[in-house]
């Protein structure tokens, strides 16, 4: 398994980059944006500095998952298990001190 993961848009870029950075790079496609405004609401967070909410385009759901996973492979098979689990209990602390 290669030491970095990078995802673009493009299936095509996806060929053309992974040629140019060499063995040690996994390049993945999202074929397309692959999440978006709701089509209903005002689709911002105004006490939130306006952020925006996003959603997952139904059609892309498969493709975040692989996406997702190759993600989680790539962390586990470069940093171990234990990375993994930093991460997920940090974010929990961090989320319940807010």
């Amino acid at each position: 398994m290669s030491k970095n993961l990078v995802i673009v848009e493009s299936p095509a870029k996806a060929k053309t980059i992974e040629k140019y950075l060499g063995k040690d790079y996994t390049v993945k496609s999202s074929f397309g944006h692959i999440r978006d405004l709701p089509k209903k609401g005002l689709n911002i967070d105004i006490a939130q500095n306006f952020a925006p909410t996003y959603e997952i385009n139904p059609d892309k759901k498969k493709i975040v998952s692989e996406l997702r996973t190759a993600a989680k492979e790539h962390i586990l098979h470069n940093y171990g298990p234990q990375y993994h689990q930093v991460r997920q209990y940090k974010t929990k602390n961090e989320s319940a001190q807010e």
